[in-house]
């Protein structure tokens, strides 16, 4: 009974939303250890261009469950260059269990790529997207010792409804500070290691795994590379009260 509890918010936690939006009503999911999410302001609303009512228009969004995104990780470093081996792996709590097999630099300075909406780094038939190439080939040039992690969540952000993935950078960011508290946890990195980049939609993914990480652990990320941030259902973070990091 107790893994059907668990598993039942992660199967059925889009249709409960979607039931909620069908009366207008905002939905809130718990992900267990990684937290509540909402449907809620500023999710599923965009703002007037003319008015700056941000509540003028409203979206069917929903918040969808971490396994469904499907996120995937691939790592580089001087040991699996880019030309030679290379590791991919989907993002859950196992996941640093493998950092052994690539000769993971510990506590060395960790840079993390995280795309943006409608793109991805991890291409179709696995080959890297050229944004991919190009980080990882920049970063072994600049650094000795460095882990390079590209994220990959094209799955949900390859959505031409930009308001879904939008609302679910919130739950790719938890599972990214889940997956570098998992790294502290396991003494492989400090948090002062990290250093994250994320272009469009990926800028706000590094800014909720920031703020997921700052409630779980006494540190906090030294460094983040907003590359032209996403702006639409954004525009009002600025608002103290919904404050990213």
């Amino acid at each position: 009974m107790r893994l059907f509890s668990i598993f039942f918010p992660f199967i059925f936690g889009n249709e409960i939303c979607k039931k909620k939006l069908i009366k207008g009503e905002d939905c809130v999911q718990d992900f267990h250890s990684l937290g509540q999410f909402t449907t809620a302001f500023p999710w599923s609303y965009q703002a007037d261009a003319f008015t700056r009512d941000p509540k003028a228009h409203r979206f069917p969004c929903t918040v969808d469950s971490p396994t469904s995104h499907n996120v995937k990780m691939r790592i580089f470093n001087h040991n699996h260059q880019l030309v030679a081996n290379h590791v991919t792996f989907s993002i859950n709590s196992d996941s640093v269990h493998l950092m052994n097999d690539v000769h993971w630099h510990r506590n060395s300075t960790t840079v993390i790529l995280v795309h943006g909406w409608n793109s991805r780094v991890i291409e179709e038939d696995e080959e890297l997207s050229n944004q991919g190439k190009l980080f990882v080939d920049e970063m072994l040039k600049q650094k000795a010792n460095v882990n390079i992690v590209l994220l990959d969540w094209s799955e949900k952000a390859n959505d031409l409804k930009y308001w879904l993935p939008a609302t679910n950078t919130q739950v790719v960011g938890a599972l990214l500070g889940e997956f570098i508290k998992n790294l502290i946890d396991a003494e492989m990195n400090t948090i002062g290691d990290f250093h994250l980049a994320g272009h469009s939609l990926g800028a706000h993914i590094c800014g909720y795994a920031a703020k997921w990480l700052k409630t779980r652990t006494d540190g906090k990320l030294p460094r983040i590379s907003a590359l032209d941030p996403a702006g639409p259902m954004f525009q009002f973070l600025d608002d103290p009260a919904l404050n990213v990091c």
